[in-house]
């Protein structure tokens, strides 16, 4: 059997199951929240066999930045985001960044859509990334 390198690891998407115990709740706003969080922190290259993964947002705390930048990075990011988790729809319009260079942190809040369920959620977290 042969598999094609580049179509495997582009089917590879990334997933947390909820930590309440109670079975395999994949469509569980903390799995969804977990699988965000874990997106936006890691390095790309850094997962082996998809090095695109990853955001890692803390290696560019030290990049100039203005709002333009960020605007055009989250955009990025977004789309990062609705390729690896693939559970949600992102309400584009409705997400807020604030960076705060003096505190080395990000402030994200990102409504969503689980496409599954109809569920409506929201991942806010302020990342320290110095």
């Amino acid at each position: 059997m042969v598999i094609n390198y580049d179509s495997y690891v582009n089917s590879i998407k990334y997933t947390d199951l909820s930590s309440r115990g109670d079975g395999l709740d994949s469509y569980d706003i903390e799995a969804v929240n977990n699988s965000v969080l874990n997106i936006l922190l890691i390095k790309r290259g850094t997962i082996p066999f998809n090095i695109q993964f990853g955001a890692g947002l803390s290696t560019y705390i030290f990049e100039p930045m203005d709002m333009s930048s960020l605007n055009e990075y989250m955009s990025k990011i977004l789309d990062m985001l609705e390729f690896y988790e693939s559970r949600i729809t992102i309400d584009r319009g409705q997400v807020e960044v604030s960076l705060s260079l003096e505190e080395q942190s990000v402030d994200i809040y990102l409504p969503y859509t689980i496409n599954a369920t109809g569920v409506e959620g929201e991942f806010y977290k302020r990342l320290v990334l110095g």
